[in-house]
């Protein structure tokens, strides 16, 4: 077996393995607590992006679980529909086990997450459901969002953006060690468009960028 078949071959046993190791992370099941109202007498407002868990001032919408990736895009106009349904698109089918005192959960797809002018906005919760692995040193996390948006990692808030207008995101190094808890924190307001995703990089795809690189050093030392 020559050099690039035996590195090739090295790297899909650690991606395997990498992959297998991590799932919780990765491809995560989440408690989501949601509320909606007008802003001022409601949680769901950018200047409370700060807190976890939320005031309890009010009632939540729904409360669900929600199994898949954090990656929710509504590009519609500030005037255009801006529904929860929208917000969550495909994903929607991820969602599992909800409960609500007031709406089914097609009437919580079709309510207005926001609306222009900040007449009413909505304030979502992600916690991370059972107790994660533990994470390398060096890992990161970037969430990308349009209005407010925490995470707190083991307690502390590792990112904490509230008020942006457009699109921004943010990222922030994982502690290494236990990841006993993991809580995102969105707020929308103000209308369409309406967009939080966070990208953990998979073990997978770091194994295979050093697999391949290790591999490339090897052929360059061979030729030499």
């Amino acid at each position: 077996m020559n050099v690039i078949a035996k590195t090739l071959l090295a790297g899909a046993c650690v991606v395997g393995l990498s992959a297998g190791a991590r799932a919780d992370i990765y491809d995560p099941t989440w408690s989501v607590i949601a509320w909606t109202g007008p802003t001022g007498t409601n949680p769901g407002q950018v200047t409370d992006i700060a807190a976890f868990p939320p005031p309890a001032t009010t009632l939540p919408l729904a409360v669900f679980t929600y199994s898949g990736p954090i990656d929710f895009i509504n590009h519609n106009g500030q005037s255009g529909s801006n529904t929860y349904a929208d917000f969550f698109g495909s994903h929607a089918s991820g969602i599992s086990g909800f409960g609500s005192p007031t709406v089914t959960e097609s009437q919580f797809l079709a309510t207005t997450m926001s609306t222009s002018g900040f007449g009413t906005s909505s304030y979502l919760t992600f916690q991370l459901v059972g107790t994660p692995g533990s994470i390398a040193s060096g890992t990161s996390v970037t969430v990308s969002h349009d209005d407010g948006a925490s995470l707190y990692v083991n307690g502390p808030a590792l990112i904490s953006s509230p008020n942006p207008t457009s699109e921004i995101a943010n990222t922030a190094m994982l502690p290494s060690g236990l990841l006993a808890s993991l809580n995102l924190v969105y707020v929308e307001a103000n209308g369409a468009p309406a967009i939080l995703t966070m990208d953990v990089p998979e073990p997978a795809s770091l194994a295979l960028l050093g697999s391949g690189l290790f591999g490339l050093g090897l052929i360059r030392r061979r030729r030499a």
